[in-house]
């Protein structure tokens, strides 16, 4: 709550914008041909309807795809108190895609 940088309210034109992009992303999900990484928010998360979000992933037809969903944790899973746990399986992720696994 202290941070200067964090955004507690949303304009008008950036609800218009998510809600616009989603309706882009569902049309074009089965254009999308890379690996992809969808991390989510339990469904606490009161900005991000997981529901939707899992809908959106099932249309991508990428073979190369995975989703983890945080059950205990809210929008903003790089501050959350458990975000080491996201750091790590951006990680993992990350390395298994370039090569570079760790043993």
């Amino acid at each position: 709550d202290a941070d200067p940088l964090g955004h507690r309210v949303a304009s008008p034109r950036l609800l218009y914008n998510i809600l616009r992009m989603q309706s882009r992303v569902r049309a074009d999900a089965r254009k999308i041909n890379m690996p992809i990484l969808f991390l989510v928010a339990g469904d606490d998360d009161l900005l991000t309807d997981s529901q939707e979000v899992k809908k959106i992933f099932s249309l991508l037809t990428t073979q190369d795809k995975e989703i983890i969903q945080y059950a205990n944790m809210r929008h903003a899973l790089s501050v959350d108190l458990d975000r080491q746990k996201v750091f790590s399986d951006i990680l993992r992720w990350t390395e298994k895609h370039i090569g570079q696994e760790r043993p």
